[in-house]
């Protein structure tokens, strides 16, 4: 509890701030099937789940960090860095283990339009 919050629902904009102020330029909290929630210092963005079928949840938040700063160190808008770890996630869950799953970049538009096509997005809140 880096921060001192003691309860984040419903405070999710003041969590991100106070953890934006810590130094990173980014600021991210993964919040399992509630999806991913992102601060860049100018905008506040929440991106959804992709739903898979969950065999389990080792290494989840660990494919999202890799997915989405994969898609960073890139050059993607941080707004496609969500998805990518969104989608790199829910591969990794719908398997046993923490490692079988993890998308390689060539498989990652697939995976992306997939999931766009079954309503993920990104959107300010």
């Amino acid at each position: 509890k880096l921060t001192n919050f003691p309860d984040s629902h419903g405070k999710e904009k003041e969590l991100l701030t106070l953890v934006s102020k810590l130094g990173p330029k980014i600021s991210i909290v993964t919040d399992g099937p509630e999806g991913s929630l992102a601060y860049d210092g100018q905008k506040f963005l929440k991106c959804g789940i992709y739903p898979q079928e969950v065999i389990e949840r080792t290494g989840a938040g660990d494919a999202f960090g890799s997915g989405m700063l994969s898609a960073l160190i890139k050059g993607k808008p941080l707004e496609e860095a969500l998805i990518w770890g969104t989608v790199n996630s829910a591969s990794v869950v719908s398997f046993v283990g923490a490692q079988k799953g993890l998308l390689k970049e060539s498989e990652m538009a697939d995976w992306i339009e997939r999931a766009k096509s079954s309503g993920v997005k990104v959107e300010e809140f």
